[in-house]
């Protein structure tokens, strides 16, 4: 789960870099960006279970069919870094590229003198983050009501 979550919130923050700032992805280096990716999406979660393991907090509940943590305070931290953190960043790299395509259009809107490849590779981002703010919003709509 925190993976995959983390991943999502990689994805929404690669989106707002794209859309929002393109100088900024020209000046990226590729591979530091993918091992730092990886580096997040994997070891962050890994991060998170490890004091669990070591406390002896997680205990096999036959009862539930599950196991379980009765550490109150991991839970809290879990439930913080691995759910309310990137959903948290998602929602907020969405709302700031919802913003500048508004404002984009707005101005482009005033213009029209606007170039066609420059308005032509935008509005190809602009559909793409919006198959990605679907996506995201089906996960959060079909997954966290039964994820807790």
């Amino acid at each position: 789960m925190g993976c995959l979550l983390w991943h999502h919130c990689l994805i929404a923050i690669h989106r707002l870099i794209v859309v929002v700032y393109p100088s900024l992805l020209r000046r990226m280096s590729i591979r530091t960006y993918i091992i730092v990716s990886l580096v997040i999406t994997r070891i962050l979660p890994i991060l998170c279970c490890i004091p669990s393991f070591l406390t002896d907090s997680i205990a096999y509940s036959s009862q539930a069919l599950r196991c379980s943590m009765y550490n109150k305070f991991q839970i809290y931290i879990n439930i913080t870094i691995l759910i309310l953190l990137p959903n948290v960043i998602i929602i907020f790299c969405f709302v700031g590229i919802f913003f500048h395509v508004l404002r984009a259009t707005h101005v482009s809107g005033r213009r029209n003198n606007t170039r066609v490849s420059t308005s032509h590779s935008l509005r190809r981002e602009i559909r793409i983050t919006k198959m990605f703010a679907v996506l995201f919003t089906l996960f959060f709509l079909g997954y966290h009501p039964y994820g807790f």
